[in-house]
C-alpha cells in the first residue's frame, strides 16, 4: 500500500499539512520496506515514530484549537486520544499478544482509520475554521 498525498487532503495550514505530509512519508517507508519483506523487522520503528509524531502532532493542533477558540475542540481532543490510546495498545502488543504479522495488519487498519475519518473529515473541517478565523483576524487588525 502506498499513500498519495493530495490537495483535498490540505487543511490548508503549512505547518499542519507539513506534518500530515511527513506522516505520509514515514508510513510509506514502512510499507515499501514490507514490500521488501521487512514489514515484521519494521513495525517496531513505524510504532514508535507513530508514538512520538502524535505526540507532537496533536500538541501543535491542539494549541491552535485553543488559540482561536475552536468550537469542536473537545471531540477533535477525543479523536486524537483515540488514536493516542490506539497507538499505545499496538506498542503494548509488540512483545505480549500480537504477532507480527498481525500488528503490521492493526497498523495499517489504524492508518487508514485516521486518514478516512479524521485527516479527510475532522481535520480539514478544523482547516476551514482556522483559516477562516485567521482571515478574520488580519481584516480586524488592518
Amino acid at each position: 500500500m502506498i499513500l498519495e498525498w493530495h490537495d483535498n487532503l490540505s487543511v490548508g495550514i503549512e505547518k499542519i499539512d507539513d506534518q500530515h505530509k511527513s506522516m505520509f512519508d514515514r508510513l510509506n517507508e514502512f510499507f515499501s520496506s514490507c514490500g521488501e519483506g521487512k514489514c515484521q523487522e519494521e513495525v517496531v520503528n513505524v510504532l514508535d515514530f507513530l508514538d512520538s509524531y502524535v505526540a507532537e502532532h496533536f500538541y501543535d493542533e491542539e494549541q491552535l484549537q485553543k488559540k482561536y477558540n475552536y468550537s469542536d475542540y473537545e471531540q477533535h481532543k477525543a479523536e486524537h486520544e483515540k488514536l493516542i490510546q490506539g497507538v499505545k495498545a499496538l506498542k503494548a502488543g509488540v512483545d505480549k499478544e500480537f504477532s507480527r504479522s498481525e500488528l503490521v495488519l492493526q497498523v495499517n487498519n489504524l492508518v487508514i482509520d485516521w486518514i478516512v475519518n479524521h485527516l479527510n473529515k475532522t481535520d480539514r473541517d478544523f482547516g476551514i475554521f482556522l483559516r477562516d478565523k485567521i482571515k478574520q483576524d488580519k481584516e480586524i487588525s488592518l
